[in-house]
């Protein structure tokens, strides 16, 4: 039938040479362990079961309908023969990010150009950065997402060029227009020149 298990439970005075039983009330009763709880024996005609095993593990990988079980053994059966024993098997769904998870890819920006050792301008690689994250936010191991099926991009990195400076190069100035007003009044003339070739990079504009 049903009982009570109880303990002694102290409050003691401990340093670093010595300790000594002291008055409960110096304990914060709130961090202080149970002294006593419920607790059942079973009858000679009751059915006797064992501690339950271990929950069995849940698929790596999310899918709809997993569960997971775990089960105990009947150690005495009860005057009624086994069927009249307590449940033998326990089963609950998998949770997402508590015992199974889900992955999906990050795909970085191209990067910026990166040119060779001392190189100012030129022909460079840029690259993407891919990484695999799982449900929770953790990274992990980038094949976890390829094996469950995410698909990231064929190509992480290609040619890229930073154009050299170059200042824009201009043509020759052109002869002076002719006087915009008759002789003796004020007018204006004009010039131009045409770009040659247009600034790149930090050349001159």
């Amino acid at each position: 039938g049903d009982g009570v298990q109880t303990r002694k439970v102290r409050c003691v005075q401990m340093s670093s040479s010595y300790s000594q039983i002291a008055d409960n009330s110096l304990c914060d009763e709130k961090t202080m362990p149970l002294g006593a709880k419920l607790c059942s024996l079973p009858c000679p005609a009751q059915c006797v079961v064992g501690e339950w095993t271990p929950w069995t593990k849940c698929p790596e990988y999310c899918v709809p309908g997993h569960a997971r079980e775990r089960m105990r053994m009947v150690e005495r059966p009860g005057e009624d023969g086994i069927g009249a024993c307590p449940n033998r098997t326990e089963e609950e769904a998998c949770q997402e990010n508590k015992n199974c998870f889900r992955y999906h890819l990050n795909v970085s920006e191209w990067s910026p150009c990166q040119l060779p050792s001392r190189a100012v301008c030129g022909q460079g690689v840029r690259t993407l950065l891919v990484q695999c994250y799982r449900g929770d936010g953790k990274l992990v191991d980038k094949d976890l997402c390829i094996q469950h099926g995410a698909v990231g991009p064929t190509v992480t990195e290609e040619l890229c060029e930073v154009k050299c400076p170059l200042d824009c190069q201009l043509s020759s100035w052109s002869v002076w227009s002719a006087c915009t007003a008759p002789c003796g009044t004020d007018g204006l003339q004009f010039r131009q020149r045409e770009i040659l070739t247009e600034s790149s990079g930090q050349g001159r504009q």
